[in-house]
């Protein structure tokens, strides 16, 4: 069953979204997960997944890159 609901903050990798929409979804309790960030999280944000070091990072892009949009 899944449901939607407007949450204040969501707060992952150091970075924080306000009055953001979650959707909710159960899973099966052999998953062990806290939950899922989906695409919408990450809009106009930099997510760098480095699996040979064993890195995440999540960062605002460089003002001055905008010209190259």
């Amino acid at each position: 069953m899944s449901a939607r609901y407007r949450v204040a903050s969501v707060v992952s990798l150091g970075h924080t979204n306000t009055n953001f929409v979650i959707a909710t979804q159960d899973l099966p309790i052999t998953v062990e997960a806290d939950g899922l960030l989906g695409l919408d999280f990450f809009r106009g944000l930099i997510l760098n997944l480095d699996f040979n070091r064993g890195r995440v990072t999540l960062r605002s892009p460089n003002p001055r890159w905008q010209f190259w949009r």
